[in-house]
């Protein structure tokens, strides 16, 4: 789990706990096995008064626990740079190597952050 500390509109400063925010293929740890982890990091965000966003099902919930906010996956499809399939923004957010992402994923992942933690100050 990664955590860093956000700054929200009144100044206050509020740890915020999130998953690997890309998929890995199915096939290295299978998708039950990452919905499992992602539950997980979840419940132990809570337990911590951690606010949790999952970018596997893109839900971002409060240090509560409570569901805030939902927008879907953030990293879809099955395709990477170099071999892409047209399922999804992975043929550009996922490097050759089937792991990392990209600048364009970078900058992407990023966007997201920025909208789950607008979602908390909102």
């Amino acid at each position: 789990m990664r955590t860093a500390e956000v700054r929200i509109s009144d100044g206050a400063v509020q740890d915020l706990a999130s998953a690997a925010p890309w998929t890995i293929a199915a096939t290295s740890v299978g998708t039950q096995s990452l919905t499992n982890t992602d539950a997980t990091l979840r419940a132990a965000a809570a337990a911590a008064g951690l606010v949790f966003v999952s970018p596997i099902t893109g839900s971002v919930y409060s240090s509560a626990g409570t569901l805030v906010a939902t927008h879907g996956p953030w990293i879809t499809g099955t395709g990477r740079v170099g071999a892409t399939t047209g399922t999804g923004n992975a043929d550009t957010c996922i490097g050759t190597d089937a792991t990392h992402p990209t600048d364009a994923g970078h900058t992407y992942l990023a966007s997201r952050v920025v909208a789950a933690i607008q979602e908390l100050t909102a």
